[in-house]
């Protein structure tokens, strides 16, 4: 006999508690949820005749739960605002219009469900915001925490249909910004006025010091405790009265590039002082977090983008084609001749590139001009390019010379008429450079090799060479639960249905690749870069620690490690096939003519040389041959391993590649849809039962989450080595684990490293370098007892201190 896990289809009371939040009007049960979501996503379909047959596909993953979206799918298909996917990237530029329409488009992204993620950059990066004090014509600037103050204030408490929704937030800043020290410090610092603290010491100070009677004293200092307390009250105190620190809504990360390590190990002053405090404002608040930008990049396919620009132009501005000028926004979806500067090139992508974008007005000293937006890219005099934001008044700009022109094939006189005569080089001269207005939509095209075009006024344009950004892209999430896939066999040992497995996968890349275009979206720009540019996708797992323990494998041992690759391969191969077949079908994503030569070494890619041999990408990486070319993919990025933490508790299984926080475990739920009040729920593991303890050790591990100082463990210590909760875990084998998995992720991947309390600054030091070491793209610590009120309690001990 082979038996299937987990053994029961009957919801436990943990999983009816979380299925509450997805459950709407009627709905009863997980079967009317799948039902709904599968109907909806399938509406992506062409025909009537595809709509049926992929319903009943999706339906056939999503009922078992061998694969589960993430919760905002469960929750607004068909219902609500329709947003569908997880969390957006923003981005804003140094200039108070972009500022304020990120403001903005964070409250609108958290109407429809969506977590913000915010990159401040470094001086010449995406989302640079000059620093707190800086200079400008009408005063200081407040700086990039005070805009990520207000980011988090004005989403505190959001509505979604008949549900509350608070913001939540990743902020991260570059390591070289000036503001990088409140930044880190940020969510230690109360958020009292410095000045009221100044003056609250100040009177203080006085009242002690004064001759005034001791009852007078008396009564003056409770009128300033008083003060003191009213102020802590209205700076500290959330909607629900319970105290708040700053960006109480956010998770903090640093980003670090090659850059950094290397001038710490060469003892550098301010990056071991910065090392020191990323290391102790995580030890006391578990933030920040580090972001490991060139190791994210190495793998990504597209790198390229992760910090690029979006540069273009107003839809008026006149481009030069065979046919004579014409304005950019008539040339979009047309195929048509423009001029390089040296030659005449077919351009068929024209394209809008933003919507509501900042436009600034560039004039010449000849009285011509141009409006773009400030990432566009002019050409100088001296053939050097500069985004229009990095231009100066008094350089020239390079212009068509009369030679190209005519080479062009206007004849002279024609030519005089066509183009605004270049004149002197000082005719192109930059005389201002002035904030124009925000227009609705901006456009630019690629043009291969030369990345220039010319536009009727003589100015030659650098493109759109690597223009569209993960800003305003999105996550767009689901999960495969691993058990449902293993069986046991009557000797114990255990066995993977790899083809069930595989048709899954298949099943599950269509079904996210279908969100992309049934979700709605809060601004143009996300709709236009989700589905048009990147059709990101974010297949990953869960249920991996049940699967460790139903094979008897421990975590931390090199068999672990063997396995993440046997998994990992098979998985990640079968997703990037299916991508492929539906490119085959519906057509590659809009990038795909910017990445398709990347080279990522990514062993799950497929690429083709000229006498039809295939080679993964990893063989393709180590190569001589110049004629391979990348399959293409309905998807710049595949797989992705989210958090999954309550869709993970829905399908009554461990969370992502985590190890058990515990085995017996409180969690915080809501306890309606409305959201309005929680309780706590018990979750106890289900493979617990599998090994029939005594009363005795069922009460231990009841009370410490944990099989360790059990008569069981000291009996059966194999099988106990493979139920160790996170916190018997040695963090190097966090580390280790997260790296391997990685291996077989091309886009984001998210765990944990839970330590003791009594876990040191110093260690939490070591366990960032050895992340950095290990090649990964992102580390995150958690030491126990570092928030107040943890949603999480381990066993009833925890509970009831």
């Amino acid at each position: 006999m082979v038996a299937t896990f987990p053994l029961t289809t009957e919801l436990s009371e943990s999983q009816k508690a979380v299925l509450q939040k997805y459950l709407i009007d009627d709905e009863v049960s997980w079967e009317d949820v799948a039902q709904r979501v599968a109907a909806y996503v399938a509406s992506a379909e062409a025909t009537p005749q595809q709509q049926r047959y992929w319903q009943d596909q999706f339906f056939s993953i999503l009922q078992p739960m061998k694969f589960v979206p993430g919760g905002s799918i469960l929750a607004n298909c068909n219902h609500g605002t329709r947003g569908l996917l997880n969390c957006f990237v923003l981005s804003a530029e140094d200039h108070i219009h972009d500022i304020t329409k990120l403001v903005a488009d964070a409250v609108l992204t958290t109407k429809f469900r969506g977590g913000v993620g915010i990159n401040i950059g470094a001086k010449g990066m995406k989302g640079y915001i000059r620093p707190k004090g800086s200079p400008f014509q009408d005063g200081k600037a407040l700086g990039p925490c005070a805009v990520l103050d207000m980011v988090s204030e004005n989403s505190k408490k959001i509505t979604t249909g008949n549900k509350a929704r608070r913001g939540a937030f990743l902020f991260s800043m570059n390591w070289k910004h000036p503001d990088i020290w409140e930044f880190i410090q940020a969510k230690t610092q109360s958020t009292i006025d410095a000045n009221f603290a100044k003056s609250m010491i100040e009177r203080l100070a006085q009242l002690a010091q004064s001759e005034r009677p001791t009852e007078e004293k008396q009564e003056q200092l409770q009128a300033l405790q008083g003060e003191l307390g009213t102020a802590w009250i209205e700076t500290h105190l959330n909607p629900e009265g319970k105290r708040d620190r700053r960006w109480h809504n956010a998770n903090i990360s640093v980003q670090l590039d090659d850059e950094f390590f290397t001038k710490l190990d060469q003892g550098d002053e301010q990056a071991n002082q910065l090392w020191q405090a990323m290391a102790e404002n995580a030890h006391a608040t578990a933030d920040p977090g580090l972001l490991l930008i060139d190791n994210a990049k190495r793998r990504s396919p597209i790198r390229d983008f992760v910090t690029c620009t979006n540069p273009c132009l107003v839809g008026e501005t006149p481009v030069l084609t065979r046919q004579g000028s014409r304005p950019i926004q008539s040339l979009v979806g047309k195929t048509v001749e423009i001029w390089d500067g040296c030659n005449w090139q077919m351009v068929d992508n024209f394209r809008v590139t933003g919507f509501d974008q900042s436009v600034f007005k560039l004039t010449l000293r000849n009285g011509e001009s141009v409006q773009a937006t400030a990432e566009h890219t002019f050409i100088l005099a001296d053939g050097t390019r500069k985004p229009l934001k990095d231009l100066k008044v008094g350089e020239s700009l390079a212009s068509i010379t009369f030679v190209s022109r005519v080479l062009a094939g206007f004849g002279e006189s024609e030519a005089e008429v066509t183009i605004t005569s270049v004149g002197n080089e000082s005719d192109y001269e930059i005389r201002s450079i002035e904030f124009s207005h925000i227009a609705d939509r901006v456009y630019c095209c690629t043009v291969p090799d030369t990345h220039t075009f010319a536009l009727t006024n003589g100015l030659l344009s650098g493109n759109c060479g690597e223009i569209f950004l993960p800003p305003n892209s999105a996550c767009n999430l689901g999960s495969l639960v691993l058990t449902k896939f293993v069986r046991r066999r009557q000797d114990g040992s255990v066995e993977i249905d790899w083809e069930d497995l595989a048709t899954t996968v298949k099943i599950s890349i269509r079904f996210l690749d279908n969100v992309l275009d049934v979700s709605e979206f809060a601004t143009p720009d996300q709709k236009h870069n989700v589905r048009n540019v990147f059709r990101q996708l974010g297949l990953g797992i869960m249920g991996w620690a049940d699967y460790l323990k139903l094979a008897r494998i421990t975590y931390d041992s090199p068999q672990h490690l063997h396995e993440i690759d046997r998994w990992g391969a098979w998985i990640a191969d079968h997703a990037y096939r299916a991508s492929e077949a539906i490119a085959t079908e519906k057509g590659p994503c809009g990038i795909w003519s910017e990445i398709e030569q990347v080279q990522t070494g990514n062993p799950f890619e497929c690429w083709v040389d000229s006498q039809g041999n295939t080679y993964n990408g990893n063989e393709a990486q180590g190569s001589d041959g110049e004629d391979l070319v990348q399959v293409p993919r309905r998807n710049s990025t595949v797989l992705s391993i989210a958090p999954t933490g309550s869709i993970a508790q829905l399908a009554a299984c461990s969370w992502a590649f985590e190890p058990d926080f515990g085995l017996t475990l409180w969690k915080q739920v809501f306890v309606d849809a409305s959201r309005n009040e929680q309780n706590w729920v018990q979750i106890l593991n289900p493979y617990l039962e599998e090994l029939d303890l005594s009363e005795e050790d069922a009460e231990i591990v009841k009370q410490t989450g944990s099989l360790a100082n059990t008569d069981y463990a000291q009996e059966h210590p194999e099988i106990a080595e493979s139920f160790k909760i996170a916190r018997e875990i040695p963090p190097g084998w966090h580390i280790l684990v997260q790296s391997k998995w990685q291996d077989w992720i091309d886009s984001s991947i998210s765990k944990t490293i839970n330590l003791p309390a009594h876990a040191t600054v110093d260690e939490i030091k070591q366990i960032y370098r050895l992340a950095e070491k290990a090649g990964l793209k992102g580390v995150t610590i958690y030491r126990s007892g570092t928030l107040e009120s943890e949603p999480i309690k381990v066993g009833d001990g925890e509970k009831q201190s």
